[in-house]
């Protein structure tokens, strides 16, 4: 399947059933933990498709697929509902709906989250999954914990990241010939 396929069926059956009220509630949500379990759903989505574990950098995902994360789709789409609202003049005497006067969400940009070895040019994903798979399995450089010195487990690269074949330092895009 596609990219765009599968976040055709996320946006037909899933982000459908958060609009629901969402211009209402999505305003009212300023808990960085409510906003984090909102936006792992469809970043969880993103991984399983991309063959990802679930400690795979969110932000990274976001950045090569070209998508938001949950919470800013919701608020963006809220936004846009309230301004088709229309009331016929005089019709609320001078009151305001609370949630018309939310301000939006800054424009999501995934490269500032991005850890900096991250490499920032775009990748094709593939609709073959293995290929894809594989891909994305490399770029975020999943099996680093086979080739890495530290032993106790940890997602990004540090500079005790070193190579258990030759000795240099493991970084994502290292290469060692004795494990070919």
């Amino acid at each position: 399947m596609s990219l765009e396929l599968v976040i055709n069926i996320f946006q037909t059956y899933v982000l459908a059933m958060f609009m629901c009220c969402a211009p209402i509630w999505a305003c009212k949500i300023q808990a960085k933990n409510t906003i984090q379990m909102i936006n792992s759903i469809f970043t969880s989505y993103l991984k399983r498709y991309l063959g990802l574990p679930k400690y795979a950098h969110g932000a990274a995902i976001h950045y090569y697929c070209r998508t938001w994360p949950l919470y800013n789709a919701i608020r963006h789409l809220a936004q846009g509902a309230i301004s088709k609202i229309t009331f016929p003049p005089n019709s609320l005497d001078g009151y305001q709906l609370t949630f018309a006067q939310a301000t939006p969400l800054p424009p999501y940009d995934p490269s500032t989250e991005m850890d900096n070895d991250f490499p920032r040019n775009p990748v094709h994903i593939s609709r073959n999954k293995r290929y894809r798979i594989n891909t994305f399995r490399k770029l975020f450089n999943v099996d680093h914990y086979r080739t890495c010195t530290v032993t106790k487990f940890h997602t990004k690269l540090t500079d005790a990241c070193t190579c258990i074949y030759c000795g240099e330092h493991a970084a994502r895009d290292h290469v060692c010939s004795e494990t070919n």
